[in-house]
């Protein structure tokens, strides 16, 4: 009788476990379909937004798959083109996957397989990404709440390598920051970053570190499109910070923190407040290099020289304070242009 009771013990406990079980695979299966479903709304509404800017998003072959483990949503031949025949790019891969991940259905897990490759006025450049990972969070209400971007020997044949890069970013409440509203933060760093195109510079083609930090300060609600969220984010006040740039580019080093402004067409324009060492010589070098504006160049580097100093007496160097702004005309140091793109 003893063993009797023992067995039914053993079974009822079976059972309640395999109840739980079964009932956290169901409740797994129904938040991953609507992770998916979600998915599909808003890559409707990616591809609708990137028309709109200019770009067009292509593939061969598009899936959204309900109950498979290895890809939620599967593109074959996925393609971004710039539609400005003037200034035509790509981006191809032969396989995109965006998956919710199995243990937090809040999570997108995202990958690039097979070839991928770059094309840049005219010319193709494969693209070797082996160490590189993905993922991005939302939130219970389907909005970004991450970004969690990671990749090291990252190479675009005749393009550029990259040591280390990193984009990690996270949504912030109004209690945890400087700011009386919610704000994303984005972390962006490269690391051993070597232009490797063929041509000649006259600055040493290896950065040491690029780094910069920005943030996306008052809510962005879900639109129509991007732009719409765009515009309703700016007429509700919201504001782009950047708190940290930073540049360590062979002798010549770069910090500084600013702004970004739309103007009427939406069109961004970045100004900065910067501390620098090296700059006359860096400038001295490109201009040389006819890669600048000879007249903006001859008139910024004499407003430059006024304001040089030496921190320490042996300092190579000068260090120099100057404001910086780029917009889509150009690249503007003490109110010149430099550099008209």
């Amino acid at each position: 009788m003893k063993l009797k009771m023992e067995g039914l013990k053993g079974f009822i406990i079976a059972f309640v476990i395999a109840g739980l079980v079964a009932a956290l695979v169901l409740w797994a299966s129904f938040e991953r379909l609507n992770a998916i479903r979600n998915m599909k709304i808003e890559f409707q509404r990616l591809q609708a937004s990137m028309i709109e800017a200019g770009y067009d998003l292509s593939y061969s072959d598009l899936k959204f798959n309900m109950f498979s483990l290895s890809g939620g949503m599967v593109i074959k031949d996925f393609r971004i083109n710039n539609l400005n025949a003037g200034a035509y790019a790509e981006f191809y891969s032969e396989e995109f996957r965006a998956t919710p991940d199995l243990f937090h259905i809040g999570k997108i897990n995202v990958g690039l397989k097979g070839e991928q490759r770059l094309t840049w006025n005219g010319k193709a450049h494969p693209v070797q990404a082996v160490d590189l990972t993905m993922s991005f969070g939302l939130s219970e209400d389907n909005r970004l709440s991450a970004v969690d971007i990671k990749g090291r020997n990252i190479e675009i044949k005749e393009m550029a390598r990259i040591g280390a890069f990193k984009i990690i970013g996270r949504h912030m409440p109004a209690t945890q920051g400087a700011y009386n509203a919610a704000f994303f933060e984005d972390n962006i760093e490269l690391n051993n970053l070597e232009v490797t195109t063929p041509t000649p510079w006259p600055v040493s083609k290896k950065f040491d570190r690029v780094a910069l930090t920005f943030n996306l300060v008052g809510a962005m609600t879900p639109q129509a499109s991007y732009k719409s969220s765009l515009i309703d984010w700016l007429h509700q006040g919201g504001t782009m910070d950047i708190p940290t740039i930073v540049v360590n580019w062979d002798a010549f080093s770069l910090v500084g923190k600013g702004d970004v402004y739309f103007d009427g067409n939406l069109e961004p324009k970045l100004r900065l407040n910067t501390s620098s060492k090296g700059l006359l010589e860096v400038l001295e070098a490109l201009n040389n290099a006819d890669l600048l504006d000879n007249k903006g160049v001859f008139v910024a580097r004499i407003l430059l020289s006024n304001k040089a100093f030496k921190l320490n007496d042996d300092d190579k160097y000068t260090t120099i304070t100057s404001p910086m702004d780029i917009d889509k005309k150009g690249f503007n140091m003490e109110g010149v242009t430099i550099k008209y793109w």
